[in-house]
């Protein structure tokens, strides 16, 4: 698998996390403020974790075009 191919699936995970973290928050802030749940923040919060990784591999396989475009890289 080329580069390009694999920050073709690589790319979407960061995003989804994001709609993730914003529908959680939401529920936390407007549904949950007279009896919150656990359950509810562990999702929350482990699902604000997992963008790390990919992000790691997203600027990994972009180094290349990083240092072509910006030599001081």
């Amino acid at each position: 698998m080329s580069g390009q191919e694999l920050l073709r699936v690589l790319n979407p995970v960061p995003f989804l996390s994001l709609l993730l973290q914003a529908a959680t928050a939401a529920v936390m802030i407007f549904l949950l403020k007279a009896h919150f749940s656990p359950n509810e923040f562990d999702l929350h919060e482990r699902n604000g974790m997992l963008p790390i990784a990919p992000a790691v591999a997203h600027v990994a396989l972009n180094w290349g075009w990083g240092r072509a475009n910006y030599p001081w890289v």
